[in-house]
């Protein structure tokens, strides 16, 4: 992945339930970490797809939809939608 994603939207779930969500670097983020995926923003790195899904598009243009149990590809920019998931990976 390239650094195009400064930032990523981390969420966390309060003892009550109450779902938070916080900016993060994109480089701390972990395996395991649960982001949202948003339209406008690059995809911060390989994640699996658990609620929603997004239609996103790498640099040269192709296009693809990542629905739950997919995995989104770090790097590629969401043209439309909204996901929640988990970093599976940050070996790109």
């Amino acid at each position: 992945m390239k650094d195009q994603t400064k930032t990523a939207t981390m969420l966390v779930y309060a003892k009550d339930g109450s779902e938070l969500q916080f900016p993060v670097a994109s480089k701390d983020l972990q395996v395991g970490d649960l982001v949202l995926l948003e339209k406008g923003q690059y995809i911060p790195a390989d994640t699996k797809i658990l609620v929603g899904d997004i239609l996103a598009k790498d640099e040269e243009g192709n296009e693809q939809r990542f629905e739950p149990k997919s995995i989104a590809i770090g790097g590629w920019l969401i043209l439309e939608g909204t996901a929640k998931g988990y970093v599976s990976s940050m070996d790109n």
